[in-house]
C-alpha cells in the first residue's frame, strides 16, 4: 500500500485478494482478507451501522464454514460499544462478547494472536473514551508486548495514541501530591519544546523520534492566539 495514498485505497487492495483467494480456493487467506477490511473500515471511519453489517456477514461467513476469527468478534464488540449497544459505555460486553470470558481464555493459553492483541488495545480505546483511565493504563500494558502481532499498522498507531492519552488523563485524575511518585515510575523521555525541556511518555523508537521532531512545532501551535 504506497503510504502516499489515502488509507480507504486498502480496502480496493484487500478485496481484490480476497477475489484472488477465493478463485484459487485458499479458504484461510479469504478469511483473513475480510476481516482486515473490517478493521480497515474502522480506521476509515465509515458509518458504525454500516461496519457492523460488514463484520456481522463475515462472522457468519465464518460461522458457517466452521472457523473462528478473533478480529471480528473483538471489532463487533467495539463498534455496539460506541452504538451505544454493550453493558454500558466503555465496556465491550454484550449478548455476544463477555470480557471476562474472553480473558480467561487468554490467561489459559500460551498462544499469542492477532486477536488477543486487537482486544486489548480495543479495551484501551474504550476504557479511556469511557473515562475509566485506570483500567485503560492497565490495557495498554497488556497490549505492549503483544505488538508485534498486529494485524495493521493503524493499530500500533491506536495503541501509542492512547496510551498517551490514557496516561495523561490518569496521571491528571490523581492528587497533586501523588502524580510526582506515578510519573518517576512511567518510563518517560525529555524532549525539547519552546517552553523548555518537557517530558513525555516512552513509547517506540519511532515514535520517539516523531516526537523529538514534532513536539516544538505543536507546542509552538498550541501558543498561538
Amino acid at each position: 500500500m504506497p503510504w502516499t495514498r489515502h488509507i480507504r485505497t486498502c480496502c480496493e487492495l484487500i478485496d481484490r485478494a480476497f477475489d484472488a483467494a477465493q478463485k484459487t480456493g485458499d479458504l484461510l487467506y479469504a478469511g483473513i482478507c475480510s476481516g482486515l477490511r473490517v478493521l480497515n473500515l474502522l480506521t476509515v471511519g465509515d458509518a458504525l451501522a454500516d461496519i457492523e453489517r460488514e463484520a456481522e456477514r463475515v462472522q457468519f461467513g465464518h460461522i458457517q464454514l466452521g472457523t473462528n476469527l478473533e478480529i471480528i468478534s473483538v471489532a463487533l464488540a467495539i463498534v455496539r460499544m460506541l452504538r451505544g449497544a454493550t453493558a454500558g459505555f466503555g465496556s465491550l460486553d454484550d449478548g455476544q462478547f463477555d470480557e471476562q470470558r474472553i480473558e480467561r481464555d487468554f490467561a489459559n493459553t500460551s498462544d499469542v494472536t492477532a486477536g488477543q492483541c486487537l482486544y486489548w488495545i480495543c479495551k484501551l480505546q474504550a476504557r479511556f473514551m469511557a473515562g475509566d483511565y485506570a483500567t485503560a493504563v492497565d490495557a495498554v500494558s497488556r497490549a505492549q508486548p503483544l505488538l508485534s502481532m498486529s494485524l495493521t499498522i493503524m493499530e500500533a498507531a491506536d495503541y501509542h495514541f492512547y496510551s498517551a492519552l490514557s496516561h495523561a488523563a490518569f496521571c491528571d485524575s490523581m492528587p497533586a501530591g501523588q502524580r510526582t511518585s506515578t510519573l518517576e515510575a512511567w518510563p518517560l523521555i525529555t524532549v525539547s519544546s519552546p517552553a523548555g525541556p518537557r517530558p513525555v511518555l516512552k513509547t517506540s523508537k519511532t515514535a520517539q523520534r516523531w516526537l523529538v521532531r514534532r513536539l516544538p512545532g505543536l507546542m509552538a501551535a498550541r501558543s498561538m492566539p
